[in-house]
């Protein structure tokens, strides 16, 4: 939570990560396209949030009609990429990597597209190219137990203890097949 306030703050204020998005955790949870428990799955924590629960890691889920000021999403334009074939001379991003490492990606990409790293859509919102690649999901035993340790110290209700125990693992590769644009800040 950001100046003691416990509401959503305006978008795009906080420094960027390393692709050129801003807020990806803890303003407000991001719809997702999936689903989790049945239910439309959200993720990346909110304003009303303990830290732990803004990350991409964490999920939760609610009925697809939920709307509150902790719910929110990002716009994202998938197309088929010009240029773009799985055995492309173009390295895919590995994670870790740093800043300077993703924006050569984006550049990479962009130059293979024909296009730049950011554009503006119609509406006049930032879309950021995002390149192929690929990232571990999840946590790990050794980060599900720390968050376990917190919550025990927090006095953290069980069923979000049980969650954090359970919803997180296996911690497992993701892989982005192909370069998408992503809304550089989220709708709140």
């Amino acid at each position: 939570v950001d100046e003691g306030r416990n509401h959503p703050q305006p978008v795009g204020r906080k420094r960027p990560n390393a692709w050129g998005l801003c807020d990806m955790h803890g303003n407000v949870w991001e719809w997702c396209l999936d689903t989790y428990e049945s239910k439309k799955a959200f993720r990346g924590g909110c304003w009303g949030n303990i830290a732990w629960w803004c990350r991409s890691a964490d999920r939760n889920a609610t009925p697809a009609a939920s709307a509150n000021d902790m719910l929110g999403f990002r716009i994202l334009l998938a197309r088929p990429a010009a240029g773009y074939s799985e055995d492309s001379d173009i390295p895919i991003a590995q994670a870790p990597f740093d800043a300077r490492q993703a924006k050569a990606y984006q550049t990479q990409w962009a130059r293979r597209r024909g296009t730049t790293v950011e554009s503006t859509n119609s509406l006049g919102t930032t879309m950021v190219l995002i390149p192929p690649g690929e990232f571990l999901m999840g946590s790990s035993d050794k980060q599900v137990e720390a968050a376990l340790q917190v919550a025990v110290e927090l006095e953290i209700a069980q069923r979000t203890q049980d969650r954090i125990r359970t919803q997180e693992r296996p911690q497992h590769t993701m892989r982005i097949a192909q370069p998408f644009l992503l809304a550089a800040t989220e709708v709140t």
